[in-house]
């Protein structure tokens, strides 16, 4: 298996970064949101209850929202 055929890398820290061509595919676990924090460009996976003052727009996207135009 290729790098580029791997769908997400996710370290201890939950932080994911979205392969080329892989951007529709929800980078967290079920039950989980993505946030994109204010000074990054990887994804953070969070609890849906998690404070999201940290994320753009303040804003953390469910699995149901992912693929409606974020």
């Amino acid at each position: 298996m290729s790098i580029d055929s791997a769908p997400v890398d996710q370290t201890e820290t939950a932080r994911v970064s979205l392969r080329e061509g892989l951007e529709n595919t929800f980078p967290c676990n079920a039950g989980r949101c993505a946030c994109l924090p204010r000074d990054s460009y990887s994804y953070q996976c969070q609890s849906t209850s998690a404070s999201t003052a940290d994320c753009v727009e303040n804003r953390c996207v469910t699995e149901d929202e992912w693929g409606k135009g974020r």
